[in-house]
């Protein structure tokens, strides 16, 4: 029997993750959960999170590919070479806790990390997903959807990139132990035919033209509803190049755990509903 190539998309929230998921799952010779994972409990607890944790080393760390396996499987056919996850990763601390527990127990595990260049584009995206509540277009009310103008401050952009920086620099650690893939989400708009070849091709599945993928952009260039995009654009530049004075940098990460504090106190009745799908 042929081994199968166990995979796992991983990135930033509204990185590109969800398109990539589609472009496999929808693969002939590919089977995923039409969800994504959660990384708790699977990747905190494995096995424990159905027993009561007194388990022998062996068991946890062959539990997880055996759950792996078992999610993963589900929708697999007789053409299955290829089985795996796509899961959204918004911390470093919880990627420090990922790549741990992939080094120790998964090493077969291909890894495939979806980086956005444009940060200011993906702030964007994911704060109009959370006013609208829709962050996909088989959401409920997209075709009604009126995007909204927004202004995002630039300490709220620095703390974001330097956050999203950190996280990246973490799950690339995986390079010392996994097949790896980095793909960049501007590769998908510039050239799709060479991102889903190189997609393909790095997991051993025949490549085609995914004609199954439906799903639409939600939202227009972010320079048309970002008020000062190109102000953004300005300091994420100074952020990459290393040019933001030391005070901007620990104030921009003051205010992002304040935010944190926040959204984490708030009540839960002034939060956006769960998103609803069609």
């Amino acid at each position: 029997m042929t081994e199968k190539t166990r995979y796992l998309i991983i990135g930033w929230s509204r990185s590109g993750t969800t398109i990539t998921h589609l472009a496999i799952k929808g693969h002939p010779n590919a089977a995923a959960l039409n969800d994504e994972m959660k990384i708790e409990p699977f990747f905190t607890k494995g096995i424990s999170s159905f027993t009561h944790g007194n388990d022998y080393p062996e068991e946890k760390q062959k539990g997880y590919s055996a759950l792996f396996d078992a999610l993963t499987l589900i929708r697999s056919t007789d053409q299955t070479t290829a089985h795996g996850v796509k899961i959204a990763c918004n911390s470093h601390k919880i990627a420090r806790h990922l790549v741990r527990v992939l080094q120790e127990n998964m090493k077969d595990l291909k890894v495939i990390i979806i980086v956005r260049k444009d940060l200011v584009a993906q702030i964007g995206s994911a704060l109009s997903g959370k006013k609208s509540g829709i962050m996909h277009s088989w959401y409920k009310g997209y075709e009604r959807r009126k995007v909204k103008q927004l202004r995002i401050s630039k300490w709220r952009l620095t703390s974001f990139a330097l956050n999203v920086r950190k996280m990246y620099d973490v799950l690339r650690e995986l390079k010392k132990t996994h097949d790896l893939l980095e793909i960049q989400y501007e590769d998908l708009l510039e050239n799709p035919g060479r991102f889903y070849s190189t997609l393909f091709n790095f997991l051993n599945l025949p490549a085609m033209e995914p004609i199954w993928i439906e799903s639409k952009k939600v939202l227009p260039s972010p320079e048309n509803y970002i008020k000062n995009y190109h102000e953004l654009k300005k300091r994420q530049a100074e952020i990459e190049n290393g040019d933001l004075p030391e005070y901007v940098i620990y104030f921009s990460r003051l205010m992002g755990y304040l935010y944190w504090i926040l959204r984490t106190i708030m009540p839960k009745r002034h939060r956006k509903k769960p998103f609803q799908k069609q």
